[in-house]
């Protein structure tokens, strides 16, 4: 099988596109600040554990109708707008949040075939497609994190109560039957109606699954539905 990427409705393999290659093993940088402390030797590094975006490019090739085929891809990848999902079957386990911003250019052709590099910038993190599955919590319970980064969950709380991870507690004083509660944008939400006003944090901060077992505790909701985004570099 021929490999492609797919990035957010694009699919390659619907213009007769085939990816050859991938800089697989690109990662992002971690962000450090670097401080110089007078009359101490060396510097002092100062880290949020945040990693710079990674540009991720495909060497391509076409060998279908390559003047109808290349103009089509290039106008529909041109049209997208921001973050996209990104994946492909070089890693078909994870996928990417990925933008389109470079110029397009073919650097190889003749009437029936032709080659072109496609890049995106990109999230550096790589998310785990096992972890976009929901897990269903009606009592106390333990969830191992597989991976070496705090997860961010979205998690849909029924009633009100209070969700308990790895001691962070988010209690929900008021609920019209649940409350979306997203870790990573740090909201609370039901549809489009914001629901930040009925939450409250242990010290204004919103919980993470830890690298290893994360013991859940929940008191008062009836249910809540987790799904951890685990994540690798």
């Amino acid at each position: 099988m021929r490999d492609y990427f797919i990035f957010g409705e694009l699919n390659t393999l619907d213009y007769l596109m085939y990816a050859a290659n991938k800089n697989l093993f690109d990662g992002g940088g971690k962000n450090i600040e670097t401080v110089k402390i007078p009359g101490r030797n060396g510097t002092l590094s100062l880290s949020d554990d945040t990693f710079d975006n990674v540009t991720i490019t495909y060497e391509m090739y076409c060998k279908g109708d390559i003047t109808r085929d290349i103009s089509a891809f290039r106008s529909k990848i041109s049209a997208s707008s921001g973050y996209c999902r990104l994946e492909d079957s070089f890693e078909p386990d994870i996928y990417m949040r990925a933008r389109y911003s470079k110029p397009f250019q073919v650097t190889n052709y003749d009437r029936t075939k032709a080659a072109f590099d496609v890049s995106f910038d990109c999230d550096p993190r790589k998310f785990l497609k096992s972890g976009e599955k929901a897990r269903e919590l009606t009592s106390s319970i333990s969830i191992k994190n597989p991976t070496c980064f705090d997860a961010l969950p979205l998690m849909r709380v029924y009633g009100t109560g209070s969700v308990t991870i790895a001691g962070v507690s988010i209690v929900i004083n008021s609920a019209n039957v649940y409350t979306d509660i997203d870790c990573e944008l740090q909201e609370a939400y039901k549809g489009t109606t914001n629901c930040n006003g009925n939450i409250t944090l242990t010290n204004g901060k919103f919980p993470s699954l830890k690298p290893g077992v994360n013991n859940i505790f929940i008191s008062g909701v009836s249910k809540v539905e987790i799904t951890p985004r685990w994540w690798i570099l």
